[in-house]
């Protein structure tokens, strides 16, 4: 019995010397104000013009048709570009999340379409600016690409 209560007093610092698990750097109220559905209604990519969905005057280069949402759960994203009209989804990817003061990083860790390969595994890092329905983020992509993006969360 003695050798028992030992063993158990013994392996408490252990315990408590143990990591906690991995959680995203987010308070409560950060990440309430991003959790939710987005869908993209403009973009610029590298040097290329910025293009919008939708809207009076918009710009559809990219095809009227193209839907991107970003699905945000607390630490865990997805996104997914697809065709309205054919339901055919062209690319998409998922992975984890951290969004602090100094701004927003995903970290890809799966995905499909010809660009993603590239970005697997590889922090992808923006400043940030949220409301209560727009997210603007913009930043460089690992493979040195400059984005801006526009969401207006799905209500």
């Amino acid at each position: 019995m003695k050798m028992r209560s030992w063993i158990a007093f013994a392996a408490v610092p252990l315990l408590l010397a143990a990591p906690a698990p991995s959680t995203p750097a987010l308070s409560k109220a950060a990440q309430g104000k991003i959790e939710g559905t987005w869908r993209m209604v403009s973009f610029k990519y590298g040097g290329m013009v910025s293009f919008r969905y939708g809207g009076e005057g918009a710009l559809l280069k990219v095809g009227a048709d193209r839907v991107m949402l970003k699905h945000i759960t607390p630490g865990h994203f997805t996104w997914v570009d697809y065709n309205a009209k054919t339901k055919q989804v062209s690319r998409m990817a998922g992975g984890t999340f951290t969004l602090k003061s100094d701004g927003y990083q995903e970290t890809v860790e799966y995905g499909s379409g010809p660009d993603i390969q590239a970005l697997l595994g590889k922090g992808q890092v923006f400043n940030d600016q949220i409301t209560a329905t727009r997210w603007h983020h913009q930043g460089h992509l690992s493979t040195g690409l400059k984005i801006e993006e526009n969401w207006e969360r799905v209500q």
